[in-house]
């Protein structure tokens, strides 16, 4: 399955911006979803530069709980959760 190495994430008035490094030579995509607020999954990347998937979401004031799950193309998976505040 993929594996996320690191996540690094900053916030810039309500834009969250994520780098997650990736190892896996099948990747297909990393998605998010607001673990009490959305049932359905977003795309952050479908592709990786040099193992990285650097995206930028916008969202709204409050407190934020995210499950980011990374895929490869034979559907196995993995997730990490992050939260932050946008104030």
């Amino acid at each position: 399955p993929p594996r996320s190495k690191s996540i690094k994430k900053s916030i810039n008035r309500r834009t969250l911006d994520l780098n997650i490094r990736i190892t896996e030579k099948n990747f297909d995509k990393v998605m998010y979803r607001e673990e009490s607020k959305s049932p359905h999954w977003f795309i952050l990347c479908s592709r990786l530069d040099k193992g990285m998937c650097e995206a930028k979401k916008s969202f709204r004031k409050g407190q934020h709980n995210l499950e980011i799950i990374a895929l490869d193309k034979s559907g196995n998976s993995a997730s990490r959760n992050i939260s932050f505040v946008v104030n």
